[in-house]
């Protein structure tokens, strides 16, 4: 079962995002896969710091 929800996100994010989808792919879908991506590292001990996509946390 899906539960809707609204987060912010930074504009250049979301161009990151929108730039690495192809024609009919899911924002929402490819953002879920994310984060579930993020949990499996987090819950392996997997995870370091300084793993976000440079474009995107760049100013």
């Amino acid at each position: 079962m899906k539960k809707t929800i609204s987060i912010s996100l930074s504009e250049e994010l979301v161009d990151e995002v929108d730039d690495r989808l192809e024609y009919g792919d899911s924002r929402s879908e490819w953002i879920e896969e994310a984060v579930v991506e993020k949990l499996e590292r987090e819950s392996t001990g997997d995870s370091a710091e300084g793993n976000s996509i440079p474009a995107a946390t760049s100013s």
